[in-house]
């Protein structure tokens, strides 16, 4: 599924203005915090209006000014996972994943978490509450949630970031392992271009509200834009 953006959106201090385009991939917005990442992600998400441009997920326009088109976020299909897995403290595991789905029989929601429990491997913790569980169950629990709706998009902001590194590595595998089982784009938004490597197939870099430079992982690392480019890689 395609997925393209061309979005200006202007806050105090700040201006957005960026324009990327993707087809079944997973793709990183890379570049230093403040540079308009999850403010791009927003956007997608619906949580913020841009004030120009259009924001397109296959056939279906999310955004569009010229058009006044603003989809709601609830139908815009999306799953959105951030740093914090944004768990409910008073439910458990399955209830926290049902409430991924707004749509279905109850035979059939149920259903859809008992596949979702499999695929993360999260059986045996079903009837456990957020607080029992690793940052690492947590964020699948997260994951689950996300994908139990069979969104068209995959939002990742910085998921992993909190999380060791082995365990961070783990959780890695486990986004190759919904990439293999979900046909749907992915949009990870990090700072850690180990993360890049492993997770993507095309970059987009971020500074100052602008893509200043859009390749693969290798290609950003062969062929640097420039000096801002090469301090976020760690080169030169």
């Amino acid at each position: 599924m395609s997925v393209e953006v061309r979005i200006i959106k202007q806050v105090p201090g700040f201006t957005l203005d960026v324009n990327w385009n993707m087809i079944d991939e997973v793709l990183a917005l890379f570049g230093f915090s403040g540079s308009g990442k999850t403010m791009t992600l927003q956007s997608i998400a619906g949580l913020i209006k841009p004030d120009a441009g259009f924001i397109r997920v296959g056939d279906r326009h999310f955004f569009d000014s010229a058009s006044k088109i603003d989809v709601r976020t609830r139908e815009r299909r999306i799953g959105y996972v951030l740093q914090d897995s944004a768990l409910f403290p008073h439910m458990s595991v399955r209830s926290n994943i049902a409430y991924g789905l707004i749509r279905g029989e109850r035979p059939e929601r149920a259903q859809r978490v008992k596949e979702m429990i499999r695929l993360l491997k999260l059986n045996g913790f079903d009837k456990a509450f957020p607080h029992e569980l690793s940052g690492g169950q947590k964020q699948r629990v997260a994951l689950a949630r996300a994908l139990v709706g069979k969104p068209d998009i995959l939002l990742l902001d910085e998921p992993f970031s909190a999380l060791d590194r082995p365990i961070r590595n783990k959780m890695h595998e486990v986004i190759h392992g919904i990439r293999s089982k979900f046909s749907i784009p992915m949009v990870l938004v990090t700072h850690d271009f180990h993360e890049v490597e492993k997770l993507a197939d095309k970059v987009v870099v971020y500074s100052d509200g602008r893509a200043i430079q859009t390749g693969s992982p290798a290609e950003l690392q062969k062929n640097p834009s420039g000096d801002l480019v090469k301090k976020l890689l760690g080169i030169g």
